[in-house]
């Protein structure tokens, strides 16, 4: 009898290296798109994009960095509410 281990009983999104599948598809796209863009028009507008949405998509224990970037501006920007007892 073999024993499989699953992640989290099978709810947990698919995940490759440090990205879920879906992101890592759009980056290769992204990748491929911004490579014969720059070839091209000689732009690097494209492939900057790319690896900007490529670093906020990094995903750690569940959490991206845009995650923790938006919450980080809803603890600056938003007005803290707080109730004394």
């Amino acid at each position: 009898m073999k024993t499989y281990i699953y992640p989290k009983n099978l709810k947990a999104k698919t995940t490759v290296w440090f990205w879920r599948v879906r992101d890592l598809i759009v980056i290769v796209f992204g990748i491929i798109l911004s490579v014969i863009i720059l070839i091209n028009v000689q732009s690097f507008v494209p492939l900057v994009f790319v690896t900007a949405f490529a670093l906020i998509t990094i995903d750690t224990e569940g959490r991206t960095v845009f995650s923790y970037l938006s919450a980080a501006s809803k603890q600056i920007f938003h007005q803290q509410k707080f109730n004394w007892k």
